[in-house]
């Protein structure tokens, strides 16, 4: 029998489901952090109003019309794939996608580097975090840190939250070896990266609020990974 049996249970994880960060969840962090609160609303709004005219035409026998009319539902199909396509490309145009990807592949095929080459990819590597430290104090150097609060608060939740979510996750949901377990809380405990300035820089989403976010985290993080550790060890 289909339908809903158990209303509970389907609002809990209806729920759930809304809660859980998807494409419109990113899209409308994303225009919040670029251009404000009331940017966020509107696109929250947007948002609300596109699933509305999806469900009022689901209601309305959009399904049935696309089965009724082969055609449309190609020209449907053509569009959503090209529109897949473009997402594609500009992911494509991002340079810390294309290298793991490219070094995925690279992994996949069992070659070895030449010596030569190894050892200067591995220099590069090396200096990778020098260079995003030395541009983030170069954006603190510009002006003054920006809106403290905000960075505090991403702070604690990179401190705190979120070494305790994925230790809620690992000692209680989930049946994680120990040692196992430990690794994971000690590395989620660690602060704000310095990749996280590279793409809010490339980006352009708040790049002084992050480079706040991680200088605060990273002084911090002397005391906070110091007592996980501990707590873990012990």
């Amino acid at each position: 029998m289909f339908g809903i049996t158990d209303l509970g249970t389907y609002l809990l994880g209806t729920i759930a489901i809304v809660l859980l960060p998807g494409p419109n969840s990113m899209f409308v962090l994303s225009v919040a952090a670029r251009r404000g609160v009331r940017a966020g609303y509107a696109g929250a709004a947007g948002v609300f109003v596109g699933d509305a005219l999806l469900m009022l035409l689901t209601a309305l026998g959009a399904a049935s019309l696309l089965r009724a009319v082969p055609a449309l539902f190609i020209v449907v199909k053509v569009v959503g794939a090209g529109y897949l396509t473009w997402v594609g490309l500009g992911l494509l145009r991002n340079p810390m996608i294309v290298s793991v990807i490219l070094g995925m592949a690279w992994g996949a095929t069992g070659w070895a580097l030449p010596v030569p080459v190894n050892e200067f990819m591995t220099m590069l590597g090396a200096a990778a975090t020098p260079c995003a430290l030395f541009a983030i104090g170069a954006s603190l150097a510009g002006r003054s840190a920006e809106r403290w609060q905000v960075a505090g608060w991403l702070s604690f939740a990179k401190l705190v939250l979120h070494p305790a979510a994925v230790a809620m996750a690992a000692l209680v949901l989930f049946p994680v070896e120990r040692y196992a377990a430990g690794v994971m809380i000690a590395a989620a405990s660690l602060p704000v990266a310095g990749n996280v300035f590279i793409l809010a820089q490339h980006f352009g989403v708040a790049p002084q609020r992050v480079s706040t976010a991680i200088l605060i985290s990273t002084a911090a993080s002397v005391l906070t990974v110091t007592a996980v550790i501990a707590l873990v060890a012990g």
